[in-house]
């Protein structure tokens, strides 16, 4: 799998990447696109599509600090989820470097968000 920056809006798979990330998370959860479009040419912010031969598999959006990688959001494919896609996508991450990684999660009020945690 490949990991492709983004620091703007103007790749072609960028509007499948925004779909992905507002059907993955609630409202409260995300920021408006507006305030997307300014964070993402920020050296330390990663707006990341994970891609199988140029075809969306993930996003991953994460911020580069000194001590730490912290993951704000991370969401595979619908049509891909229970296929291992996220434990790759996520091991690859943490090879990546050996700066802690720390992932943000929501409180578990809900079956959906016990999931994910028992998943991270």
């Amino acid at each position: 799998m490949d990991h492709l920056r983004l620091t703007n809006t103007s790749h072609h798979l960028f509007e499948q990447a925004w779909e992905l990330y507002e059907q993955s998370f609630p409202v409260e959860e995300r920021r408006p696109l507006h305030w997307q479009l300014e964070i993402m040419p920020h050296a330390s912010y990663h707006f990341e599509l994970i891609l199988q031969k140029d075809a969306l598999v993930g996003i991953l959006l994460w911020w580069s600090f000194k001590e730490i990688r912290f993951i704000e959001h991370f969401a595979t494919a619908p049509n891909l989820r229970g296929r291992g896609y996220g434990r790759l996508i996520l091991e690859a991450f943490a090879s990546r470097s050996t700066r802690h990684v720390l992932l943000e999660v929501e409180p578990p009020h809900e079956e959906i968000q016990q999931r994910r945690i028992r998943f991270y």
